[in-house]
């Protein structure tokens, strides 16, 4: 099944999230995160609070640092836009 991960993004970077024009993020390596997964992006003013936007993204490659060229400890992700199937199964795991 699976999971819903949460990142806070940044509000100057959040509306190229939100239209697909940048579909990657470089973060600290968390073996939790799978490809399948969603991430749900939460935009942050400059002080770091919550703005009460967010948008979900299925989580579609990811790249971990196995031949040492990013910074020790972080990976690189790639999302897409959700699909019917995806807000389907995004309501499953969310009411579950």
């Amino acid at each position: 099944m699976p999971k819903v991960h949460e990142l806070k993004i940044n509000r100057k970077i959040y509306p190229n999230i939100v239209h697909g024009d940048k579909n990657f993020e470089i973060i600290k390596d968390n073996a939790d995160i799978k490809v399948f997964d969603f991430i749900r992006f939460v935009c942050v003013n400059d002080y770091g609070y919550d703005s009460g936007k967010s948008v979900v993204k299925r989580i579609s490659y990811i790249y971990r640092n196995d031949n040492k060229e990013l910074e020790n400890g972080y990976m690189i992700i790639g999302f897409n836009a959700l699909n019917h199937f995806d807000q389907e199964q995004l309501s499953e795991v969310t009411n579950a």
